[in-house]
């Protein structure tokens, strides 16, 4: 086997052959050699070996620098232009050994293996045949193309295609692509694609794409365009373009711009959704937020959570505020305060309402509690365990009721049965507005009088003010 061995940097140039009668020669002198050490005993093969290579030094010292020989290869003090070692007529490999740096100007094709400990830089192509070992940090300006496997202690930078039939083996960090920039105490890293940039101390990143960021985090999968994950994002995969992670732990996020700021074990999949302080949710669609909220499934577009745990939302505008345990199907529907209600349709209002079923549109329940409502634009204020059907229906401290029909109203009473159109009000008390009744829903609330509508009570803020005291349900 042929070896090139230099101690400190190479530098190789190669020209078109020349000098035919000594390439004849030195074929000659290898088939002799390798049937000598074959056949002979060791010592007689070295001696041969030993004063042949005298001959060839001697000969290789009066050629002039640029000229060819021993498989058109030539070492010489100019500028570095090419390499090229191919198997001679023996068919044994060819080696490079070099303890120092090598700078090769343009292509380097290797038959056998290759042996670098410094820093190595190539302008062209890298062609190996057999397997490639580079002690220090590699440059290749273009193509790397290896027929066996690869050992790189330190980074790898290949501004072209890279190709490896083995396993491929880099201690440092390895980039393909263009304009790939890696910070300091940054290892372990893969970047593929143009314009990325790995900041300072980040670890065992993976990169694929354009343009994109990862800031002293770790251990993140990122594919797509312009993606950001900034200092303490860790153990994310991001899929997508223009999605905005600062800083939070163990997301997968697929689609475009999606933001999470503080916030750890979501999915997310969609466009334009955020979540900040929020965890452990699964989010798609668009346009979605959720802040302070975890353990949501939210489906849909410009849904609001705010506050809010367990909740169950599909559907468009929906909006829920300090409620828990919720399923909510359709749009723009608003819960407040509430907690185990299961709305359908769209447009219904609960506000500080428990444990309802709803389903239709246009309710609106306020402090109501185990009711079960159908229909369309029914209004339940403080009233309890009713069963409601139909349209335009209004219940006012009422309890245990049964209605069905249009346009009835039952007020501070209990226990009926409803049925038809334009009932005039049930009253067992005074009239709305006119009294103190202690409320018997069994949640202990103290109504005061007022004008039955569908805005809060007088004298409490909106749904969703932060100066209100949620009441806790009993049992």
């Amino acid at each position: 086997m042929n070896r090139i061995t230099k101690k400190g940097s190479v530098y190789v140039q190669t020209s078109e052959p020349s000098g035919t009668g000594f390439d004849a020669f030195w074929r000659c002198f290898r088939k002799e050699s390798h049937r000598i050490i074959k056949y002979q005993k060791r010592a007689v093969a070295a001696t041969f070996f030993f004063g042949a290579f005298m001959l060839v030094s001697v000969v290789g010292a009066l050629l002039p620098s640029g000229q060819s020989w021993a498989n058109n290869v030539c070492v010489g003090v100019q500028d570095p232009f090419a390499l090229s070692i191919a198997p001679d007529c023996t068919g044994s490999d060819v080696d490079i050994d070099s303890d120092g740096d090598t700078s090769i100007g343009g292509d380097l094709t290797v038959g056998g293996r290759t042996y670098l400990d410094g820093f190595t830089s190539v302008d062209a192509d890298l062609d190996v045949g057999g397997d490639l070992e580079v002690g220090g940090d590699t440059t290749i300006n273009d193509d790397l193309l290896v027929g066996g496997e690869s050992y790189l202690d330190g980074d790898l930078d290949v501004a072209g295609d890279t190709t490896v039939d083995g396993q491929l083996s880099v201690g440092g960090n390895l980039s393909v692509g263009t304009d790939n920039t890696v910070g300091d105490d940054s290892s372990g890293n893969t970047v593929t694609g143009d314009s990325n940039e790995v900041g300072n101390e980040a670890q065992n990143n993976l990169v694929a794409g354009n343009d994109n960021s990862v800031d002293a985090s770790d251990n993140n999968v990122i594919a797509g365009n312009a993606n950001t994950v900034l200092d303490g994002s860790d153990n994310n995969s991001v899929v997508g373009s223009g999605n905005f992670l600062d800083p939070s732990l163990n997301n997968d996020v697929s689609g475009q711009n999606n933001t999470l700021v503080d916030s750890n074990d979501n999915q997310v999949s969609g466009v334009a959704n955020t979540l900040e302080q929020s965890d452990a949710n699964a989010v798609t669609g668009g346009s979605n937020t959720l802040y302070d909220s975890d353990s949501n499934a939210v489906a849909g577009n410009a849904n609001t959570v705010e506050s809010s745990l367990n909740n169950q939302v599909a559907g468009d505008a929906n909006e829920l505020v300090d409620s828990r345990n919720n399923t909510v199907a359709g749009n723009a529907n608003e819960l407040v305060f509430s907690w185990d209600n299961t709305v359908a349709g769209e447009d219904h209002t609960l506000y500080d309402a428990d444990q309802n079923q709803v389903a239709g549109d246009e309710h609106a329940l306020l402090q109501s509690d185990d009711n079960t409502v159908a229909g369309e634009e029914h209004t339940l204020y403080v009233s309890d365990q009713n069963q409601v059907a139909g349209t335009d229906n209004t219940l006012n401290l009422a309890d245990q009721n049964q209605v069905a029909g249009t346009s009835n109203e039952v007020i501070e009473s209990d226990d009926n049965t409803v049925a038809g159109e334009d009932n005039d009000p049930l009253s067992g008390g005074p009239e709305p507005g006119g009294g103190d009744r202690q409320h018997g829903g069994g949640l202990g609330r103290q109504h005061g009088g007022g004008s039955m509508s569908n805005e809060p009570v007088a004298g409490e803020s909106e749904p969703g003010g932060r100066d209100l005291q949620r009441r806790v349900p009993v049992g």
